[in-house]
């Protein structure tokens, strides 16, 4: 998918639909946030503005509603004379999501649509957590608990014989770290000067960027980009996606060409860039299924190609269109979706064994679309998307995948927080799981392969997540004390009996399991 995917779907929308756009009123009534995700500190007073394209006045009714869109609370509002922003300020109820929806008696029909965060003031950071997003929302990251900012470390080299220059590496590493994030940094594409395909013969669309670079400029690149990051960038991915047609071009174009091109760019920049700055932990371009073959077969050829030691860890992403993690789809489908998450991981880590390869897996890119996607995906619920966030990193992590990059924070269509309307449900989801995360170094499933049921396993205590695909009556185990219980948002519910109903949402189950063998 890469960074850079989800810009230009934008940009296709936008120029399709673009008379659409264009005859578009602005909504009559907006409810407007703080500018930083309408993410709140819990036990503070939440501060928003009513904004209406007309004056308005009387009174407003402000609806608090649970992530289901059960109601909690209903505040009325008197608005006096004629205005087209009302400020509004109220003490929520003790929840970590809220919908909000503000109506004015007056004009029926008219209504503003809000979401709001509440977390702790200090809220825990994980060091396996990370986000694909631009560097100026890394406090955001950091706000809901994760450490990574997965962005481009740009080449700024506007001709062949220009100067290389540092700004925007330095803006991205400044930001991110301002923030409160490190940067899991993405090498750039090439620039429009630097292609190898001749332009006069090969007319295909986006060439200029994703054609493989001449050589001599490339390492140019890489080494000056090397000595810019160097002590302040920990990692560094070779290409995005070099097994996706859409963002890496060879000429001629076949599976073998794009095989022997890349191991050759893999290899020169690892040599390169150790050399630099020995302590950069440097990935593979990240792989992924396509529409033209499995990510897995891409993955072994460039290991038989001579790339088992050119990159320290491994990095894949994964996209299963609308299914949970836990489903395969059978028989595969034509972007090659034939297996469950957990196959899937198992599937590359054989390889590399195979191989006689340890380098760790990171999964840099992972997310469900919660809106229509040209290209194939189709959209998941909102409360589905929250769900398969935290399945899909107990189900990493529990196979020994060492870092987790959401795909992506804003944004549609895989995007966690709307920056117009505030977080989806799926990120409150993420918040808490993140917390739960923090002080809980290891992931691992229990032996019962009826349901799903990881112990994330602390120096104190214990967090069982347990879910179903479908409804299924569950027997905690004898030798767990549970303490508390939490749905997937952190809300409290009845602490557990020792029989349970688990559903497709996850639970989490406090408490310490002993150290006999669980049955």
């Amino acid at each position: 998918m890469g960074v850079h995917k989800i810009r230009v779907l934008l940009l296709c929308l936008l120029i399709i639909s673009f008379k659409g756009f264009a005859a578009e009123a602005p909504p009559p009534l907006r409810l407007v946030g703080d500018g930083q995700g309408n993410i709140f500190n819990e036990g503070e007073a939440v501060k928003l503005t009513l904004k209406s394209a007309t004056p308005m006045s009387g009174v407003c009714q402000l609806e608090l509603m649970d992530a289901s869109g059960a109601s909690l609370q209903k505040l009325k509002f008197d608005i006096p004379g004629q205005v087209q922003e009302f400020p509004i300020s109220f003490q929520p109820p003790a929840r970590h999501f809220i919908a909000l929806r503000a109506t004015l008696e007056n004009r029926t029909g008219e209504k503003a649509e809000s979401t709001i965060m509440l977390l702790p003031p200090n809220q825990p950071v994980d060091g396996r957590l990370g986000m694909n997003c631009p560097s100026g929302m890394s406090a955001i990251v950091h706000r809901i608990g994760a450490k990574w900012v997965r962005n481009h470390i740009p080449w700024e080299q506007g001709a062949e014989n220009a100067p290389l220059g540092k700004a925007g590496i330095d803006r991205v590493i400044e930001e991110t770290t301002k923030g409160g994030c490190q940067v899991m940094g993405i090498s750039n594409y090439s620039v429009p000067w630097a292609g190898v395909y001749d332009k006069e013969k090969d007319d295909r669309n986006m060439r200029d960027f994703f054609s493989p670079p001449r050589p001599a400029a490339w390492d140019a690149y890489v080494k000056y980009a090397a000595v810019a990051i160097k002590g302040r960038v920990p990692a560094f991915e070779v290409w995005n996606e070099a097994n996706f047609d859409m963002f890496w071009r060879s000429t001629p174009d076949t599976f073998e060409q794009r095989v022997a091109d890349y191991s050759s760019l893999l290899q020169r920049t690892y040599s390169i860039m150790k050399k630099e700055y020995p302590e950069l932990l440097i990935t593979n371009g990240s792989i992924v299924n396509t529409r033209v073959g499995s990510g897995h077969v891409f993955l072994k050829a460039i290991l038989e190609s001579g790339c088992g030691k050119s990159f320290d860890i491994t990095n894949i992403h994964y996209y299963h269109n609308r299914l949970a993690p836990e489903k395969a789809n059978q028989p595969a489908n034509e972007f090659g979706f034939d297996g469950t998450l957990e196959t899937f991981l198992l599937g590359f880590r054989g390889i590399l064994e195979k191989n006689s390869c340890s380098q760790p897996i990171w999964l840099t890119e992972i997310g469900w679309s919660t809106t229509p996607v040209s290209w194939g995906q189709i959209q998941v619920t909102p409360a589905e998307q929250a769900m398969y966030v935290v399945r899909s990193h107990m189900i990493s992590f529990s196979n020994d995948v060492r870092a987790v990059t959401w795909f992506a924070l804003t944004g549609e269509p895989f995007g966690l927080l709307d920056l117009q309307t505030g977080p989806k449900p799926a990120l409150a989801a993420y918040a808490h799981m993140a917390s739960v995360l923090s002080g809980h170094t290891k992931v691992t499933r229990l032996p019962d392969r009826t349901v799903y049921v990881y112990r994330c396993q602390g120096t104190a205590d214990d967090v069982l997540v347990v879910w179903a695909l479908e409804d299924t009556k569950w027997k905690l185990p004898d030798n767990f004390a549970a303490t508390q219980s939490s749905d997937m948002y952190g809300e409290d519910i009845a602490k557990p009996g020792k029989e349970l109903l688990l559903t497709p949402s996850p639970r989490y189950i406090y408490g310490k399991l002993n150290a006999q063998e669980t049955k």
